[in-house]
């Protein structure tokens, strides 16, 4: 997959993250360090997988990676249960799963490697900071998911068809529009995407392999994201590349 580059925001949305950003800096959430790299984990956890919520997206401190919050239902006064994944597409050296929950307006979430993540949520979405198992501290905010955007997980077939669902409701279905090997060596689908409460809008993924897999994909609001799969038996990378 060529890494997915995200559109300029608007204004608006600019000040939303700058105020985010602005929060967690203020409170200390985080001391940012020099980039560096942690390994890709071999397979998404199956139980965080099928997890469903509330679902906020964005980008980070490292252009190439994106981040979704997905948030449980609330349970009254009880700490509401969330999870959180990052990946840096086509790089395959972010693909990390936190898990943790959400007490009040504070986020803490983390993970076996030792990676954490810390965030604030407000009015706007949730702003933050990760920091990942190898020593990489990447700040990041996070919107609410509307439209198409969204955390999914998409199963692949051999006869050509994906179909998936987002972590907040949407349904993805796609054909391969060629069988052909294409001269990029990228294989294309024409893709529908279903929001909860919204019509059908279209969507071009392209893969580099068209085995049975499955990948999980994190979709912004302008339809370009960043995804990381494999196939069942070849072991693959799928990696699934969303544009507008």
């Amino acid at each position: 997959m060529i890494p997915a580059h995200v559109a300029p925001r608007s204004p608006a949305r600019l000040t939303d993250r700058r105020a985010l950003l602005g929060a967690v800096v203020a409170t200390g959430l985080l001391t940012v360090h020099p980039p560096l790299r942690t390994h890709a984990q071999e397979s998404t956890p199956s139980a965080l997988s099928v997890f469903a919520g509330e679902t906020f997206v964005g980008g980070t401190s490292d252009p190439e990676t994106l981040i979704a919050i997905v948030l449980g239902e609330e349970g009254g006064t009880a700490p509401r249960p969330a999870r959180a994944y990052l990946c840096n597409g086509l790089l395959r050296s972010i693909d990390v799963w936190l898990t943790g929950e959400m007490t009040d307006d504070q986020l803490t979430l983390a993970t076996e490697d030792g990676s954490q993540l810390r965030g604030v949520i407000n009015p706007a979405g949730i702003g933050g900071g990760v920091t990942l198992g190898d020593g990489t501290s990447l700040l990041f905010t996070a919107l609410p998911a509307a439209g198409l955007a969204g955390l999914y997980t998409v199963e692949m077939r051999s006869d050509g068809r994906m179909e998936g669902r987002s972590a907040s409701g949407a349904t993805l279905v796609g054909r391969l529009e060629t069988a052909e090997i294409p001269a990029g060596g990228r294989f294309s689908y024409a893709v529908q995407v279903t929001p909860p409460t919204a019509d059908a809008i279209p969507l071009t993924l392209t893969t580099a392999m068209t085995e049975d897999g499955e990948f999980r994909a994190i979709v912004l609001p302008n339809g370009e994201g960043q995804g990381q799969g494999k196939t069942r038996k070849s072991r693959d990378w799928v990696d699934p590349d969303p544009q507008p």
